[in-house]
């Protein structure tokens, strides 16, 4: 069998450090005609609701918030992030 690469693309992404920059990072989103809302359900942790091209998916502190060559947006955690992706 034969093996393939991924091929190379450069996406913009921001890391959500905490709480307190959730709203920028809508904003970013909403700037860039994305849909998110920052959330609290039944006191839990504070998060964002993100509309993707899958549905809405949640991110929390400590969470990717990635824009790809498409121009959608996904969530991703940091491990996963960061066996795709590598600072430029």
């Amino acid at each position: 069998m034969p093996f393939y690469r991924r091929k190379p693309q450069i996406v913009e992404a921001t890391l959500i450090f905490s709480y307190a920059e959730m709203p920028a990072v809508v904003g970013w989103i909403e700037d860039c005609g994305g849909k998110a809302v920052v959330t609290r359900d039944d006191g839990a942790l504070p998060q964002i609701k993100l509309n993707t091209a899958s549905g809405v998916v949640t991110a929390f502190s400590g969470d990717y918030i990635v824009r790809t060559t498409q121009r959608h947006f996904i969530a991703m955690k940091p491990g996963d992030f960061h066996e795709l992706y590598e600072r430029v």
